[in-house]
């Protein structure tokens, strides 16, 4: 009943999603490759966040669906923007995704190119589809200000262990987007709603 389910068991942790691609951009090529956005976001997706948490695979199933399919899924709409400021960004209910593939992003003066779009696919489902939110600092010494986790950069990079941490303990946005990131699983628990 969920667009994404996360399963764990003794040898592995697999994520489940179903995204249906709205927009004609779906099917432009990323600059430079013969990849289309709809190909990249599923890879972006996969590249961010398999991997290896506490022994264990981390495995990601990513189907697409079409929009009219009658099951939960994440929705990701591509749109082509020019001469006007707008951000790729993610909203959790219902699970929603703006990609924007022209010129316009916010802080930016050119059109994504292949890492940009798999980093930031990754980094929008895991707001929409995870449910997690950017890693901010904490004022707490003890707690990196900085990690290299898809959830607080602009350049690419793999879920870590703090993020699969907080995923399987199923933190949610229920402290708004303010999240506190760690190494430190005892620090980690004692900030994270459950």
């Amino acid at each position: 009943g969920r667009s994404v389910n996360v399963t764990e068991d003794e040898d592995s942790i697999d994520i489940y999603a179903l995204v249906s691609f709205i927009g004609d951009e779906k099917d432009d090529y990323v600059p430079n490759t013969s990849i289309t956005y709809s190909e990249a976001f599923m890879l972006g997706v996969r590249y961010v966040w398999g991997g290896v948490y506490d022994g264990k695979c981390v495995n990601v199933h990513i189907e697409e669906v079409e929009d009219n399919t009658p099951t939960p899924k994440v929705r990701v709409i591509f749109d082509s923007v020019t001469g006007q400021y707008s951000f790729s960004h993610a909203q959790k209910v219902p699970p929603t995704i703006w990609m924007y593939t022209g010129d316009g992003r916010v802080g930016v003066d050119h059109i994504y190119y292949y890492n940009g779009i798999l980093y930031v696919s990754g980094h929008e489902f895991g707001h929409a589809a995870l449910g997690l939110g950017d890693a901010y600092a904490d004022p707490n010494a003890n707690v990196k200000k900085y990690l290299n986790s898809p959830m607080n950069g602009w350049e690419w990079r793999q879920a870590t262990n703090a993020d699969y941490y907080i995923l399987l303990k199923h933190a949610t946005w229920l402290r708004g987007n303010m999240f506190t990131y760690s190494s430190d699983k005892e620090i980690l628990e004692q900030y994270l709603t459950t």
